[in-house]
């Protein structure tokens, strides 16, 4: 029985590391993101973003658009702070929730990015966003 019970916590305790161990690689490449959209380094995009991954989102007009990321040097966008508020993991694939606030007009937009482990790496495949809706 103690046996059983050892192995009950063991796994547990596995598991657990293998979340944490998760949560911080996906705390990384969101952070390598943010590093290479607002300094404009391609290094950090690479570490990040899915070569085949896209802004996917609904336009000012009502429209659905898409448009794969574009992975160079330059670029740089310093108009907004960022918070991630969360990050959910199911397995292979993880949903983080973000708020940005424009500097300027301290409007707030949220981005909600899709990330997958491929080869053991967590990069964004997606990322979509909408503005903060005022009532």
């Amino acid at each position: 029985m103690k046996s059983i019970f050892l192995l009950i916590i063991g796994c547990l305790l596995l598991s657990h590391n293998a979340l944490a161990n998760d949560r911080s690689d996906i705390v990384t490449t969101i952070e390598n993101f943010y590093i290479g959209d607002k300094t404009g380094s391609k290094a950090h995009k690479i570490k990040s973003l899915h070569p085949k991954g896209a802004y996917r989102y609904v336009n000012k007009k009502g429209k659905f658009s898409q448009h794969t990321f574009v992975i160079n040097e330059g670029g740089a966008d310093t108009s907004y702070d960022h918070e991630l508020l969360s990050i959910e993991i199911f397995g292979q694939v993880a949903l983080a929730k973000l708020r940005l606030e424009n500097k300027q007009t301290a409007k707030a937009e949220y981005k909600i990015m899709l990330l997958n482990r491929i080869n053991d790496v967590w990069l964004i495949t997606t990322i979509s966003w909408g503005f903060e809706i005022i009532q």
